[in-house]
Formats: C-alpha cells, structure tokens, sequence
C-alpha cells in the first residue's frame, strides 16, 4: 500500500477539505468579530485627537490625527510632530468612500494613495478587511495591520481636556 491510498489518505483528504473550507471561511469570521470596533467617531460637530504612528519597512510616521464629524461626512488629517501635514482624508460612510487631499510630496504617487485610502477605508468599515488586514481594538488603542505591505497604523485615543 502507497501513502495516500487506504484510510489513512481518505482521512487525510477529508482533513485537507476540511482545512481549506476554514481557511475560506476564516476572513469572513475575522470581519464579523471585527464589526463595530472601529475607531471612536466623534458625534456630530465633535473633534477627536489621537496619537498616529504608521510604520513600514522603510520609515515610520508618527503625529497626531484630529478628526472632526461634519454630519455625512468624517474629515481628517494626519500632521506629524513638526505640523507639516502628511494627508488629509475625508470619509463617507453612507457611500463606502474614503477621499485622501492634499497628500504631501513622499506619499503622493498613485500606489501609495490606493493603499492608504484602503486601509483608512478597513478603519472606518472593518467588514471590508479581507485576508490581509488585521484590526485591533484594545481600550483607546487602535490598531490596523496590512500584512500584505507590511504596514503597521497605531492610533491612541487622546483624551478632550475639556471634559475633565
């Protein structure tokens, strides 16, 4: 008798099938987890800050990202801790959009913009991950990972002085 033929290889198929139905089935389960933990949307007219840091192989931006709820729309920017503004980004729930404006020089290239846009987009609607995204939730820290670029977003809510 061959490997493979017998019992032991018509368990180890139905293991193979078995593992590969997980697999497919894994991303879905991972968004449905995921869904509703997102970072904090301010109410209407609300501000929120957080500490950002992006990081990939290459380089690491860190700052703070202030967003602001206009009614329909979430505006947004990223400024590092010298005040020159990375990008800003406005999002549209109600129409699955994200818009990315005025994007500084480094990052301003076609490849670049998609990427951010889809990973801001994966913050904002965490049914949309996919198999390359990873979002983590952990009291105010947020936390993004896109395993396909090896792109690592951290936002840390920073609490209003106003309220305290």
């Amino acid at each position: 008798m061959r490997v493979g033929e017998g019992e032991c290889g018509e368990f180890t198929i139905f293991a193979v099938v078995i593992m590969k139905r997980i697999l497919a089935v894994l991303p879905i389960l991972v968004a449905l987890w995921a869904s509703g933990q997102t970072l904090d949307v301010p109410d209407q007219g609300q501000r929120a800050l957080y500490s950002t840091t992006i990081s990939t192989d290459r380089a690491t931006l860190t700052g703070v990202c202030m967003m602001k709820n206009a009614g329909d729309t979430l505006l947004g920017s990223i400024v590092n801790e010298f005040g020159i503004r990375a990008f800003s980004f406005s999002v549209m729930p109600d129409r699955n959009k994200v818009k990315l404006h005025e994007v500084m020089p480094a990052l301003n290239k076609w490849y670049i913009k998609r990427t951010l846009r889809d990973d801001l987009r994966c913050l904002f609607q965490p049914e949309r991950l996919g198999k390359h995204r990873e979002l983590t939730v952990e009291g105010d820290t947020t936390t993004l990972v896109n395993r396909k670029r090896n792109i690592f977003y951290k936002f840390i809510r920073i609490p209003d002085e106003t309220n305290q």
